[in-house]
C-alpha cells in the first residue's frame, strides 16, 4: 500500500525566486594569498558568505587575468569551516595548504582554476600554516603558533623548530641551492629565518624591533620594511643602511612587492593607502608615500613579471576583497579597482502565502511569485506574513512598535505606494519570526494576529483596503506569569477564525537545575465580527516543550500540527484533528529540535513541512498519506508552504554552491502537486 502511495508523490522542479544579479559577496572575505602561474593570476581568501561559525569560515579561490578582473566573479569554494591556509606555486601547479576546524591539515593541488586536481593528502601539522613552501623535496611550514615544521610530501614531519607566534611574516621564498627564508615578526622583533633544505637545520638573525612589518625575499635578496612609532623605515638586508621614507605612519600596516623592476610598501592605515617606491639597489623614488585610490587593508602583491596586482580587504558593511592590476607600480594608482569575490544577496526567512505567493527578506522584504518577477515590498530587514484576499493580497508587518499593511496584486506588484497604517501599540514585538503576525480571510475581510512583549496576544479586523475595522481584542490573559506566546497561526474554517499558539512558560524559581516548564498548545475561536467566541483558550498540548506550531483549514475543519519531544529522546509530530483526533507521528532520535513548521491544506491532504537540523534537510509529510516523511530539499532550512493552484508551494532557503548562486542562502520553491490519494484513518490517542 505504501509503495503504492508513494508513487503518486510528485514533487515539481526546484525554482529560485529574486534576482541573480551580482555585488560584493555577501558577508566578510580576506584574502589569504595571491600568487602566479606568470600568465594570470590565483586569489585565495577566507569567506564566510555561508560560514555557520564566522570564526571558521570556507576557504574560497578564484582566477584573475593579468588585469586583475575576476575570470570567475563568485569563485569556488574549496573547504568548509577552516582555521587557516595559504596557497603556493610549485613547477605546473598551485598548491593549497589548510586546516579544518576539525584540526586535520591537508596538501591539495589545484589547476591554473584553482580547482582541486587528485585526492588531497593529510598532513600532520598541529595547527594552521600561517604560509609555506615546496621546493619539490620537502615542505616547509610556518604555522600561527610561530612552529617551524618541515614535513615529507607525504604528510609526515621531518624537524621542528619554534620561533615567537608571527604578528606579521612574508611568504617563504626557495632560494637558488633549494633551501628556504623567510622574515616573521614576533613579540615584536623582526626576525630573518634560513631553514637548510635537506636537514632543517634553522639560523636565524634579529633585525630589528618594530611596530608593524613587511618582507619580501627575491631570490638571495632579503628586503625589509617596518615601522617604529610613527617612523616608517626599510633595509636591504645586508646592502645597507636602512632608509627611513616617512615620519607619519603611525601604526600603518605594511606589505611589500616586487614588480620586475622596483620594490614597492604599502603603508595601510585607516588615514589611507599610500606606496612608496624603492629601486632594486635600495634608492628610495618618492619623497614622500604616493597616496592610492580607496582604503586597502591586508595588502598582498604578485608579478607574472609584466603585470603586478595589488590585493586586500576593503570594509564598507563587510570587508570584502579588491585588487588593481597594472604594469607596475608606476600606474598602480590610475589602475581599475576590481571586486575579486562576488555573489547574489543572501535571501532569508521565506514565507508563502496562500496561491504561492512567496515573500522573503533580501535587504529589502521582496515578494514574488514563483516564475514571476520580483517586487520590493518594504525596506529594512522584517518579517512581512500575507493573506490572500478576493482581488489582492495584504500583507501586514510589524515595525517601530505599529502594525502596518500593503496590498500587493496577485503577482506580488506593490498596489499601494505607501504603508497604511493600522493599529498603534506600543507593546507589540517585532524583528523575530516566530513573534510576527499572523493573517487570515473570511471572504469579506482579514483578522490579524500578533503577540505583544508581554507575552499576551492580540487580534484585530482589517478591511480588503487595508484599514483597521474596530479595535483590536486580546485573546490571553497571563497576568503576572513568565509567558511567552509564540507560533502565532490563524486560520478561517469556513464558520469563524481559528488561532493556534504556543505559550512558553518561564520560571523565576532560584532551584537549579530549573524544573522543566512544558509548553502548551491552544486554540481559541473569533467571530467574523471579531468577537472572541471563547472565554478561555483551549489547551491541546502541556506535557513538553513545543518548537513551532502549524495550522491550516480544509474550508469546515481544522488541523494543528506541533512538534515535540518524547520521553525517550525522539521527536514527534502530533496532530489536532477537528476538536476530536490526537495523534503523534515518531519522527526519530534527534540531537537538537527540529523547527520551522508550517502546515497546509492543498485541495486534498494536509501537507506538513519543517526543517531537519539532524540531516541539514527540509522534510514533509502529507497527513494520513505518508507513512515516513519525504526530502524536499538537502542543505536546506526556514521551511514554509501553503496551499497554490495544483496542490502546495514549499519554499526554503539552501546554500547553492554552483553558479550563478555564488555559494550564499539563497530562497527556492518546489510545488508538491496533490496526490488524489485518500487520507488514511489516523490512531488516536
Amino acid at each position: 500500500m505504501f509503495l503504492a502511495l508513494l508513487a503518486l508523490l510528485a514533487l515539481g522542479p526546484e525554482t529560485p525566486v529574486g534576482s541573480l544579479s551580482l555585488g560584493p559577496a555577501a558577508g566578510n572575505q580576506n584574502v589569504r594569498s595571491v600568487v602566479t602561474n606568470g600568465r594570470d593570476f590565483l586569489a585565495l581568501w577566507a569567506d564566510e558568505r555561508a560560514s555557520v561559525h564566522a570564526f571558521q569560515p570556507a576557504l574560497f579561490a578564484g582566477r584573475l587575468d593579468n588585469a586583475g578582473r575576476p575570470l570567475e566573479p563568485t569563485g569556488h569554494r574549496l573547504a568548509e569551516e577552516t582555521l587557516g591556509g595559504s596557497l603556493f606555486r610549485s613547477n605546473d601547479s598551485y598548491l593549497l595548504l589548510y586546516t579544518l576546524a576539525s584540526g586535520f591539515s591537508y596538501l591539495q593541488a589545484l589547476d591554473d582554476d584553482g580547482k582541486p586536481v587528485g585526492a588531497a593528502t593529510r598532513m600532520d601539522l598541529a595547527v594552521a600554516p600561517r604560509t609555506f613552501a615546496t621546493n619539490g623535496r620537502n615542505l616547509l611550514a610556518l604555522l600561527n603558533s610561530g612552529q617551524v615544521w618541515l614535513l615529507s610530501l607525504d604528510g609526515t614531519v621531518l624537524w621542528k623548530e619554534s620561533l615567537p607566534a608571527p604578528s606579521d611574516a612574508s611568504e617563504i621564498a626557495v632560494m637558488p641551492n633549494g633551501d628556504y627564508r623567510f622574515v616573521t615578526r614576533g613579540d615584536g622583533q623582526v626576525i630573518v629565518a634560513t631553514v637548510d633544505g635537506t636537514t632543517g637545520f634553522l639560523t636565524k638573525r634579529t633585525l630589528v624591533s618594530a611596530n608593524r612589518m613587511g618582507a619580501l625575499v627575491r631570490g638571495t635578496t632579503t628586503f625589509v620594511a617596518w615601522t617604529e612609532g610613527n617612523a616608517a623605515k626599510y633595509e636591504i638586508v645586508d646592502g645597507g643602511p636602512a632608509v627611513q621614507f616617512a615620519s607619519d605612519a603611525g601604526n600603518a600596516e605594511v606589505a611589500v612587492g616586487w614588480d620586475g623592476h622596483e620594490y614597492a610598501i604599502a603603508l595601510s592605515s585607516p588615514a589611507g593607502l599610500r606606496i612608496s617606491r624603492v629601486a632594486a639597489d635600495g634608492r628610495l623614488l618618492d619623497p614622500a608615500p604616493m597616496a592610492m585610490p580607496g582604503l586597502m587593508f591586508n595588502v598582498h602583491f604578485a608579478t607574472t613579471g609584466t603585470d603586478t596586482l595589488m590585493a586586500g580587504d576593503r570594509f564598507n558593511a563587510d570587508f570584502d576583497v579588491l585588487d588593481r592590476a597594472s604594469r607596475g607600480f608606476d600606474d598602480l594608482a590610475a589602475a581599475q579597482t576590481n571586486i575579486v569575490a562576488s555573489s547574489p544577496n543572501v535571501q532569508r526567512f521565506p514565507r508563502v502565502a496562500e496561491g504561492g505567493l512567496t515573500l522573503w527578506r533580501e535587504q529589502n522584504v521582496m515578494a514574488q511569485l514563483p516564475g514571476g518577477t520580483p517586487h520590493t515590498i518594504v525596506d529594512g530587514d522584517i518579517d512581512v506574513h500575507a493573506g490572500r484576499g478576493a482581488s489582492s493580497y495584504l500583507a501586514v508587518w510589524i515595525a517601530d512598535g505599529k502594525l502596518w499593511a500593503k496590498r500587493l496584486s496577485f503577482d506580488g506588484t506593490p498596489i499601494d505606494a505607501d504603508p497604511i497604517f493600522v493599529a498603534d501599540s506600543g507593546s507589540v514585538a517585532y524583528g523575530f519570526p516566530e513573534t510576527s503576525p499572523a493573517i487570515a480571510f473570511d471572504g469579506t475581510d482579514y483578522l490579524v494576529v500578533w503577540p505583544d512583549t508581554r507575552g499576551e496576544l492580540h487580534a484585530l479586523r482589517v478591511a480588503q483596503n487595508g484599514h483597521a475595522v474596530g479595535a483590536p481584542v486580546t485573546l490571553t490573559d497571563h497576568g503576572t506569569a513568565f509567558v511567552s506566546a509564540n507560533s502565532a497561526r490563524v486560520v478561517w474554517n469556513g464558520t469563524n477564525y481559528v488561532v493556534a499558539w504556543a505559550d512558553q512558560l518561564y520560571t523565576n524559581s532560584l532551584i537549579s537545575p530549573q524544573p522543566p516548564q512544558p509548553a502548551l498548545i491552544s486554540t481559541m475561536r473569533v467571530a467574523r465580527t471579531g468577537e472572541v467566541l471563547d472565554t478561555k483558550p483551549q489547551v491541546l498540548w502541556s506535557k513538553s516543550n513545543v518548537y513551532s506550531v502549524g495550522l491550516a483549514s480544509n474550508g469546515s475543519g481544522v488541523e494543528v500540527v506541533w512538534m515535540a519531544p518524547s520521553p525517550i529522546g525522539s521527536r514527534h509530530l502530533c496532530v489536532f484533528h477537528n476538536d476530536v483526533e490526537l495523534a503523534c507521528n515518531d519522527l526519530g532520535l534527534y540531537d537538537s529540535p527540529p523547527f520551522d513548521l508550517d502546515l497546509a491544506w492543498d485541495g486534498n491532504e494536509y501537507v506538513a513541512a519543517w526543517t531537519d537540523p539532524e540531516t541539514f534537510q527540509v522534510k514533509a509529510l502529507r497527513l494520513g498519506v505518508d507513512d515516513e516523511p519525504f526530502v524536499v530539499s538537502d542543505n536546506a532550512s526556514q521551511a514554509s508552504i501553503a496551499a497554490s493552484p495544483g496542490g502546495a508551494t514549499i519554499a526554503y532557503v539552501r546554500v547553492a554552491g554552483e553558479p550563478p548562486y555564488g555559494s550564499v542562502p539563497r530562497v527556492f520553491t518546489r510545488t508538491l502537486v496533490r496526490s488524489g490519494a485518500p487520507p488514511r484513518r489516523r490512531a488516536t490517542r
